[in-house]
């Protein structure tokens, strides 16, 4: 396992506080408080190799949530792919650890569906789909080859349409449009 600098001073610094004398005070010299991490299997040398351990093991599970995931498909522009983009995201988030019955995936299948249903429906090209996460934030993004910004349209209490960008306005963390090269990539944050 590679430990970077500041996991090692971390590390460093917490085995150094679970060995030897412990201080009369709780504050540092400049008044900081300071947290001190007791060894479970007592003090001396195995003490602190099972705290380190622990405090590595903490380290790698930690790595792992933070770890930056990015999964993408290029999918037809066809009505098939919205089906198809909303079971790649289930996949996905389940092979993520995001439980299938989960308020979240509902929320990010439901909007990257209107999403795709914008870019079959109105864009050219085929629809490239993109979801990834970075901490607890997830985001899914709809690539087109279409340069025209999409747009809310008013609709009245019986049409069957034109709900899609508001759902997204209504449901999303953050949402927005950054245009490329090629086309444009409408995206939307949730977590």
């Amino acid at each position: 396992m590679t430990i970077d600098i500041h996991d090692l001073s971390i590390l460093g610094r917490a085995v150094l506080r679970c060995s030897g004398p412990r201080p009369l005070s709780n504050t540092d010299t400049l008044g900081h408080s300071r947290q001190f991490i007791p060894s479970p299997d007592g003090d001396g040398p195995r003490g602190l190799e099972a705290t380190a351990r622990r405090l590595r093991g903490l380290v790698r599970r930690a790595r792992a949530v933070l770890q930056d995931r990015h999964a993408s498909w290029e999918l037809p522009q066809d009505p098939a792919s919205i089906p198809a983009g909303r079971h790649l995201i289930s996949n996905k988030l389940s092979e993520w650890g995001i439980h299938r019955r989960s308020e979240i995936m509902d929320t990010m299948q439901l909007l990257a569906s209107e999403l795709l249903t914008n870019a079959v429906e109105h864009a050219r090209g085929d629809p490239v789909l993109t979801l990834s996460s970075r901490g607890d934030t997830l985001r899914c993004e709809v690539w087109d080859e279409d340069p025209r910004l999409p747009c809310t349209r008013r609709h009245g209490p019986t049409d069957e349409g034109g709900r899609g960008l508001f759902m997204v306005h209504l449901l999303a963390k953050r949402w927005g449009v950054d245009l490329t090269h090629t086309g444009k990539a409408v995206w939307f944050e949730a977590g």
